[in-house]
């Protein structure tokens, strides 16, 4: 293999692994969905839990409490 090659490889390499980080970026969150957990107040009667409501949303809850977090801060 010739350095050449080797350079040829690394930036295919690197060119992928942009990529992939380019596709985690497309998922952003929309405004209305961030309104949404940022409003949302758990403690209504008639309330979705945090679990519920997050499958409604289509987000983790990991997502949810990061939104909130910020939101309050």
């Amino acid at each position: 293999m010739t350095s050449e090659t080797r350079c040829l490889n690394t930036s295919w390499t690197l060119l992928a692994g942009g990529a992939d980080r380019l596709a985690a970026m497309t998922n952003a969150l929309s405004p209305q969905a961030r309104a949404a957990i940022i409003n949302d107040d758990p403690t209504q009667p008639h309330a979705l839990n945090v679990t519920e409501f997050c499958k409604s949303v289509k987000v983790s809850r990991s997502v949810f409490y990061k939104i909130r977090t910020r939101a309050a801060s």
